[in-house]
């Protein structure tokens, strides 16, 4: 019977090592290399958006505010009407887009 052996050195695992990086890299950060994915104020989200918690302003109709902690989530399919949720989906969507190249090989290397 015929026996084989695969045999491999530190430049094989070197090798797999940046293949699998690099697949794991597009893999998370997939959705923000494709544009359609964009979610945009007013139109139907293609996708649900969690954002980072915030500290917003809330104003009330007599005139008093109250600052609270809020961690807006933007569903599939909804719109985002609310003006400050907005903004901060503007920004967000402009801090993230594109990818830097120090996100890229940050996530790649890690």
């Amino acid at each position: 019977m015929l026996r084989t052996r695969l045999i491999s050195g530190p430049r094989a695992g070197v090798v797999m090592s940046a293949v699998a990086a690099a697949f794991l890299t597009l893999i998370s950060l997939g959705e923000t290399l494709f544009e359609p994915l964009r979610v945009v104020p007013n139109e139907p989200a293609a996708v649900t958006l969690r954002l980072p918690p915030v500290v917003m302003r809330t104003e009330f109709e007599n005139g008093s505010s109250q600052l609270e902690r809020v961690a807006p989530v933007v569903a599939r399919g909804t719109r985002v009407t609310d003006p400050s949720i907005a903004d901060y989906v503007v920004l967000y969507e402009e801090a993230r887009r594109p990818v830097h190249l120090g996100t890229l090989v940050g996530t790649g290397f890690i």
